[in-house]
């Protein structure tokens, strides 16, 4: 048969007759409707009123092929069968909608999308009122898991639910892959359980040590709180004990991308220029190429920043992996973390001569080729080009043994 050749195919419709149909149009029928069989797709078309409607041509009458009943062993028969089972196999498999699961379990970004999507209109909440606040957009999130008492607190109001801060005591750390499972009791007497992404810490956290969690969100579903959402990303984290004040300053860690500063509260900006400081590098872990010898597939660059494990060729769960995105520690002259520095800009700060060794070297973890480029810490500027993006002007040396010499380098622009 040729491939675009029409053959005679008929369905029976209500009355008995029978309506042609050519093989292009079966063929579109059947990617749409997915894994029908004949019988199906008659006993649809005679409840569809439109084809009842149509010009009825007689034709012979297609008699069913009916399937045989096949012979089941001794052992087959004692196993017994879920009735939902039984009802999901004999009823037609339609193609369904992607299901929306949670962000933190989602696997690929088309689902992460999909979660975002079905984020109630009341996730916003918290960040109504404050037009300086970030765009859930922006970041990605990660759940934080509470403890009842402290989901019941702030339920019945006893918590304000604007607070997007908390602080206490690391009561206990625990190891989970690439995570942290921190218990902390905080100054209220609060207590709950936070889990977050090990490479956020730089040091570890110990017991004993004050934490600082910002941007604590509540998301409700159905009018009632459901969770208690922190940004992982951009989570304010204090990790360093606070009689250490005099060492390199490592307070406040709220990640921004670079074009963000002109949104934070509190920013010394003269003139829309500002001069900050780099006292530590971190890098995020992504997921790139398929390792898989048949498929070999590479993303784009839109995909490039995707966390999934999974290819999205062949399906399998075997990538590999390398640093990318790297993040700064932006501080301001006050030691607060302001924001996040990309790869791309990072490799114009080195310079025209060494940017093309720099991005060369992108196997490398971010941290290894900063340091063989840079003298950390260093201080540059920053210039307010547009709004929303920042120029770098240039950067010099500083040494922060010291933290008053830290504060004592802020100069006039």
């Amino acid at each position: 048969m040729a491939g675009t050749e029409d053959f005679p195919v008929s369905f029976s419709t209500a009355s008995g007759k029978y309506i042609p149909v050519t093989a292009k149009s079966l063929t579109k029928a059947a990617a749409l409707l997915g894994p029908y069989d004949d019988v199906q797709i008659k006993q649809e078309i005679k409840e569809d009123p439109e084809v009842q409607s149509r010009k009825r041509v007689a034709e012979p009458p297609v008699v069913p092929v009916v399937p045989t009943k096949q012979i089941k062993n001794e052992d087959e028969e004692k196993e017994t069968v879920p009735e939902n089972r039984k009802r999901a196999a004999e009823s037609p498999v339609l193609p369904t909608k992607r299901r929306a699961v949670p962000f933190h379990e989602a696997k690929n970004p088309s689902e992460r999308l999909t979660r975002r999507r079905s984020l109630p209109a009341s996730y916003r909440t918290p960040f109504s009122d404050d037009s300086n606040s970030p765009n859930e957009n922006d970041f990605q999130l990660s759940p934080w898991k509470l403890s009842p008492v402290f989901r019941q607190q702030l339920s019945r109001g006893s918590l304000k639910i604007n607070q997007i801060s908390v602080e206490g005591k690391v009561e206990s750390v625990e190891e989970e892959n690439a995570l942290l499972m921190i218990e902390i009791i905080s100054d209220e007497g609060q207590k709950f359980l936070a889990r977050t992404p090990k490479r956020v810490f730089t040091p570890s956290v110990r017991a004993g040590d004050r934490l600082l969690f910002h941007k604590v969100r509540p998301v409700f579903k159905e009018g009632r709180l459901s969770e208690i959402f922190a940004d992982a990303v951009t989570s304010s984290i204090t990790f360093c004990p606070k009689e250490q004040i005099n060492t390199k300053p490592t307070y406040n860690q709220t990640y921004y991308s670079i074009h963000d500063l002109h949104t934070i509260k509190g920013l010394d900006v003269k003139e829309n220029t500002i001069k900050a400081c780099i006292a530590d590098f971190g890098s995020t872990v992504t997921y790139i190429g398929c390792a898989n010898k048949v498929c070999r597939w590479k993303p784009d660059k839109k995909d490039q920043a995707s966390k999934s494990t999974v290819c999205r060729n062949c399906r399998r769960k075997r990538q590999e992996t390398f640093y990318f995105a790297p993040i700064l520690t932006l501080y301001d002259f006050s030691g607060k973390m302001l924001a996040t520095i990309s790869d791309e800009l990072m490799a114009k700060l080195v310079g025209a001569d060494a940017k093309e060794v720099y991005l060369e070297r992108a196997q490398q973890s971010f941290a290894d080729r900063a340091h063989q480029f840079f003298n950390v810490p260093f201080l540059f500027r920053l210039k307010r080009t547009s709004p929303g993006y920042w120029m770098v002007l240039g950067r010099e040396s500083v040494d922060f043994h010291d933290y008053g010499q830290f504060l004592q380098s802020k100069v006039t622009p």
